[in-house]
């Protein structure tokens, strides 16, 4: 009977250390996939988005250049209006995505500088399609410099938000699997 309880015993530790383990590794596996599905596609997300603003500045300033060549300068402003609508379409996709108010807030900045660089470029194209290059190189130089560098810091203010909270699910992960 002695042997019988002391196996028990051994038999009962091995279940309970088994089921630690498992809610442990079911919890790093929780916290990895939080990583991996939403704050990974995030940043990356952002980073679409920084791409695609850097490609409708450079399209616009194509435009500009091409203005004495009124297909070339349409076909910069369609580019403009391609990348618009790829942003678009991250933005469906990341906004329903900030559930914290840290988030939405950031994203509420996003959103604004991202109305106003779009009134910009509009400016713009009425300018060039009006062959007004002057006034079209002064507010792209003036005026779309500073809403591009508004729509930058915008962006970059989320990009870090997204790097704290993952630093911070690595952290407790690690805490957690220790």
């Amino acid at each position: 009977t002695k042997l019988s309880l002391g196996f028990g015993l051994i038999v009962t530790l091995m279940l309970i250390s088994g089921g630690m383990a498992y809610y442990a590794l079911q919890n790093l596996n929780a916290r990895m996939n939080d990583l991996l599905e939403d704050k990974v596609p995030k940043i990356e997300w952002l980073a679409d988005i920084n791409y695609s603003v850097l490609d409708i500045a450079r399209s616009m300033r194509n435009a500009l250049l091409g203005i004495d060549n009124p297909e070339k300068m349409e076909a910069q402003i369609a580019r403009t209006l391609e990348a618009r609508g790829k942003i678009r379409a991250v933005v469906e996709k990341l906004e329903p995505k900030l559930y914290l108010p840290e988030g939405k807030a950031a994203m509420k900045r996003i959103l604004d500088a991202r109305a106003a660089f779009i009134d910009g470029q509009d400016h713009i194209f009425k300018l060039l399609r009006a062959g007004q290059s002057a006034e079209a190189r002064d507010y792209l130089l003036n005026e779309m410099r500073k809403r591009q560098a508004a729509y930058a810091e915008a962006t970059g203010a989320l990009q870090e938000l997204q790097r704290k909270l993952m630093k911070e699910a690595g952290e407790v992960a690690a805490k957690e699997s220790a």
